[in-house]
């Protein structure tokens, strides 16, 4: 992943971790084609591969808990 800073901050730019998501980050793929068919219900759901916790990727609030570093598996019943 490249950073984007101003050119004028060279002490923050040598701060930032050159790649700050976890290779298994990268793994998830969630369907960008905008002109393809509707996905079937089985494909909006992926495994997170940092807790193993399948999640619905339409759901807002499972997406970006499974995108935090360290995290458990989302408690469904809240």
């Amino acid at each position: 992943m490249k950073q984007i800073l101003p050119a004028g901050v060279p002490a923050l730019r040598a701060a930032l971790p050159e790649d700050p998501m976890p290779d298994e980050y990268n793994d998830i793929v969630i369907p960008q084609d905008h002109d393809a068919s509707p996905l079937r219900e089985e494909e909006y759901f992926v495994v997170c591969p940092a807790c193993g916790q399948a999640f619905d990727i339409r759901c807002m609030a499972e997406a970006l808990h499974h995108n935090e570093l360290g995290h458990e598996p989302y408690d469904l019943d809240s």
